[in-house]
């Protein structure tokens, strides 16, 4: 993805945030994370999605663009 990223945009600055592990409680701390530090955040997690709704608060950050894909 970085690869990507930096091929269609070479001007651009591209912030890598990992999460600790693939729980959805540390993947939505670094959404949290990137969403402070960034002007648009891409995820690509390779997973399905979480059947508990309480991990929207994760995604609520208005003027931030946030995308997934799996």
């Amino acid at each position: 993805d970085l690869d990507m990223a930096s091929a269609i945009c070479p001007n651009c600055k591209i912030l890598l945030v990992e999460a600790k592990t693939n729980s959805f409680a540390n993947l939505g701390t670094a959404v949290n994370y990137a969403a402070t530090h960034a002007t648009v955040v891409s995820n690509s997690w390779g997973g399905g999605d979480a059947a508990d709704s309480t991990y929207g608060s994760y995604f609520n950050h208005p003027g931030v663009p946030i995308t997934a894909s799996r």
